[in-house]
């Protein structure tokens, strides 16, 4: 078939087959308008397009997997709250927003300014101990 109009459902029992370089529109009715397509190029390359906003929505977990199904972003659904995680490697994680803020696994490289508790990053940072018997009070390091 070539350049039909559908209305209604169409049903492929035993799936849908869009040659490599075509691509998946929709939409409004004009091909290659404001419409939402998935392509896969001659390269192997599979793009996704959104005209507007792109929403994933999972009731259960939803994750986006790189080769050998290894997890490298995940949202899961952990009592009654979601945990987003990003992962190096096969079942890494190295970071993950919690109700109670954020873990880290792993060294952490920063560059620039950095503000701990400050209202400017430009303070030193100061980190209270036990006081050192030979100078009392708190201590810098």
């Amino acid at each position: 078939m070539s350049g039909d109009t559908f209305t209604g459902l169409i049903e492929a029992d035993g799936g849908l087959l869009i040659p490599e370089t075509s691509r998946l529109e929709i939409g409004s009715n004009t091909f290659g308008g404001d419409n939402t397509y998935l392509s896969v190029g001659s390269n192997g390359v599979t793009s996704f397009y959104s005209y507007n906003n792109v929403i994933f929505q999972s009731g259960g977990n939803l994750t986006l997997s790189g080769t050998g199904n290894a997890s490298l972003l995940r949202g899961q659904y952990s009592g009654g709250n979601y945990e987003v995680s990003l992962h190096y490697g096969t079942g890494q994680e190295r970071l993950i927003t919690t109700s109670g803020g954020i873990n880290v696994t792993g060294d952490i490289t920063l560059t620039g300014a950095v503000g701990i508790g400050t209202d400017d990053p430009d303070y030193t940072l100061q980190i209270e101990a036990e006081p050192d018997l030979n100078n009392p009070g708190p201590q810098q390091y």
